[in-house]
């Protein structure tokens, strides 16, 4: 296969463009076609979104990445920056030309639409194997249905885009959250079927490397979206089939190790980038929290970006209990001679150096059980939730919950999920949003939380900030499109 054509697709897939609809359709000359000709050139179509995604992008890590734009909108992050995009964001005061969470809807567009071309692609070659098909095609879906994760939990309605016409996606209108979790739990199923329960590298042999989503990554992920539909019992089906792989998915007892490459905990996990032809030691989180890289600067917004601003909000710090050792490893700290701030230290290696690889971790193993946890719950299980909050907690070097009623032990859940997966692809920020509130059922508790700490952080908060809003340019080309609530046209 020749180095042009591969070329040229990842051209074809990575393109940037103002706007997702506007994007021509991928090119059907003979070139192009010759990608599916090929089980390495196909395969190297969806390795190159895995190696995107790895990289430092505004999508999935570093200072404009979903982690700690979604920490700063909710209650986990703090920022000294004085970026006006920043602002917007941390104060819960955004415009719709944000750039920041403008890039997040364009990237995962783009996304979107590289696996659609792969997922047409694949299935309309003939020349493939079959195992490099199905693995092709599971990856695709996969990811189609990850990357709408991301976006229906921030944008709420969204164009489901499943084709790579053009002329439809330009009037493409937005369509209800439920239809968007529909389509995802049909890809993932479609995953499900195509992947094995073993990983793949990329010419399509077993690995012990977890790049490259498996069939579990596709359960692990489907618990998450029943989870979100409340749909209890198939989401209690899907993280129990992930925990029950216990030859292969275990809680590290040691916490220093979980974002490792070599974590018995990671479910799928991505390594990050390459830049001329060096490999790098750090992800692009552990390189925005890396407390020695801050010292060297000081702490505050750097003339070359966003970097370095942001630090743990003091009321998640207080949480922990005394002896967890979620604290103790995943927390630094550093001070500027009268004020001690709190880092992000799960991932150890910054861009200072250190010399130890780490991944970039997206599903976890800890996650499923706080998944099976509220599903349980949910279903009356009382004892079967505090079990699956226990193995957490016990890993964190703690006793049981002493949780017993049903609202203590949601309150329980809320907490572990808090101090477990604290700036963990927004899963805080979505959590809030999806919960009913505790002192009133009948707003979020997204509302109830938000009341308290937006103005603390110089914002008014209101039930519109749930969403972002959708990119001015969307609104202003798309014939369909229409603005969320709140946000000027």
């Amino acid at each position: 296969m020749s180095k042009y054509i591969i070329a040229f697709f990842i051209l074809c897939t990575a393109a940037s463009c103002e706007r997702f609809v506007e994007l021509t359709p991928p090119d059907t000359s003979l070139e192009a076609e010759k990608v599916y000709q090929s089980d390495i050139s196909a395969t190297s179509a969806v390795t190159s979104i895995l190696g995107e995604l790895g990289t430092y992008s505004a999508f999935s890590q570093g200072y404009g990445g979903i982690s700690i734009v979604s920490g700063l909108t909710a209650d986990e992050l703090n920022t000294v920056s004085q970026q006006l995009s920043y602002q917007q964001v941390y104060t819960n005061t955004l415009l719709s030309n944000n750039a920041i969470t403008g890039d997040l809807w364009t990237r995962a567009y783009k996304h979107i639409y590289a696996a659609n071309a792969i997922i047409e692609g694949a299935t309309k070659s003939t020349s493939l194997s079959d195992k490099a098909r199905n693995q092709v095609l599971g990856e695709a879906y996969f990811l189609r249905a990850f990357m709408y994760f991301q976006l229906v939990n921030l944008f709420g309605e969204l164009p489901l885009i499943t084709g790579t016409d053009y002329q439809q996606n330009l009037v493409a209108s937005r369509q209800p959250a439920n239809k968007i979790f529909q389509q995802m739990e049909e890809d993932l199923k479609q995953s499900q079927s195509m992947l094995t329960a073993t990983y793949s590298n990329n010419t399509n042999l077993p690995t012990t490397a977890r790049i490259r989503p498996n069939k579990w990554a596709a359960t692990a992920l489907l618990a998450r979206v029943y989870l979100y539909e409340q749909k209890w019992q198939d989401a209690e089906t899907q993280a129990t089939a992930v925990i029950a792989q216990n030859a292969t998915y275990v809680l590290d007892p040691n916490l220093n190790n979980v974002f490792k490459p070599s974590s018995p905990e990671a479910i799928w996990h991505l390594p990050p980038g390459v830049s001329n032809s060096v490999q790098y030691t750090y992800t692009g989180d552990g390189y925005s929290f890396s407390v020695t890289y801050i010292k060297s600067f000081g702490l505050g917004p750097q003339s070359f970006g966003f970097d370095l601003s942001n630090y743990l909000s003091n009321d998640l710090v207080a949480l922990f209990e005394p002896g967890d050792k979620r604290r103790t490893s995943w927390i630094d700290s550093l001070s500027d001679g009268t004020k001690k701030y709190y880092e992000p230290f799960k991932y150890k290696n910054g861009a200072d150096g250190g010399g130890t690889l780490e991944y970039l971790m997206v599903l976890r193993l800890a996650e499923q059980y706080m998944i099976r946890a509220e599903a349980r719950l949910k279903q009356n299980n009382y004892g079967g939730a505090i079990q699956d909050i226990d193995a957490v907690r016990a890993r964190a070097g703690l006793l049981g919950t002493t949780a017993t009623t049903p609202t203590e032990i949601m309150a329980a859940i809320e907490k572990e999920r808090r101090l477990e997966l604290f700036l963990e692809w927004g899963q805080r920020w979505m959590d809030l949003k999806r919960w009913p509130g505790i002192n009133n059922p009948g707003v979020s508790r997204a509302e109830e939380v938000m009341a308290v700490v937006t103005p603390k952080k110089g914002g008014v908060w209101s039930k519109n900030w749930l969403k972002f809003p959708i990119p001015v340019n969307e609104i202003r080309n798309g014939s369909n499109m229409k603005q969320n609530d709140g946000y000027a046209q």
